[in-house]
């Protein structure tokens, strides 16, 4: 319980200090300081995620659960439970995500993917309501064409000042036979952590029109409880 009331107090103090005429970069400065805080204190978790692809018609044609678990300073590893319909999107998109983010969970792909200043120039364009809380909102464009960095919007807590939601494209197209890609990532608040709850990525791929792609975020267990 002590590490909690400590980012209680971390978080109140900058958010004193963010009263006033705050930039956009400061402001990034502080959700970075504090996302490495959080990072630093989960060591160890688990959580089941739901893969879906649908096509333009929305009707499911690949579909993956899998059990996703992390324990520092190892990379993630992904265990795949259940697996149905087409195996080409199996292989093509659901093993590659899996694969891609195992490399980046850690070193120095992590640091390059990051939402950092380092990463990013922003701009902080005003406030709004986001289930239920006030955030702030930041334009943000990648310092580098990157297929791991966006261009688009962010919503920062005002309270926690962490990341609740990112909404763009990416800063460079991720392959020749993907185009046109717009996606959407939330998060929600577990255990004084704020983790993925969903991502949706939709897309047009060349030959075979538009295509949805979900992740859904599920039982998470933190620290010792983490399944195995």
């Amino acid at each position: 319980m002590g590490r909690f009331w400590v980012m209680a107090l971390c978080s109140a103090a900058v958010a004193a200090n963010l009263s006033g005429d705050v930039s956009g970069p400061e402001l990034l400065s502080e959700v970075a300081a504090r996302s490495q805080i959080r990072e630093s204190q989960l060591l160890k978790y688990s959580a089941v995620r739901i893969y879906e692809v649908k096509n333009s018609a929305g009707r499911v044609q690949g579909r993956s659960k899998v059990l996703v678990r992390y324990d520092w300073p190892n990379p993630k590893e992904f265990k795949i439970l259940e697996e149905e319909g087409s195996h080409a999107i199996e292989n093509m998109v659901f093993h590659p995500l899996m694969q891609h983010e195992e490399r980046a969970s850690t070193g120095e792909e992590r640091e390059n993917s990051a939402i950092v200043p380092a990463n990013y120039d922003v701009q902080l364009t005003g406030e709004e309501e986001l289930d239920g809380r006030r955030c702030y909102v930041l334009t943000a464009r990648p310092r580098r064409q990157d297929k791991d960095l966006f261009e688009g919007t962010i919503w920062v807590d005002a309270e926690d000042l962490a990341v609740v939601q990112i909404e763009g494209q990416p800063a460079k197209n991720p392959s020749f036979w993907v185009r046109n890609v717009h996606f959407v990532r939330s998060y929600r608040k577990i255990g004084g952590y704020w983790l993925p709850r969903q991502d949706t990525s939709v897309s047009d791929v060349r030959l075979f029109g538009r295509r949805t792609l979900t992740i859904q975020y599920e039982d998470y267990a933190l620290g010792e409880e983490a399944k195995r």
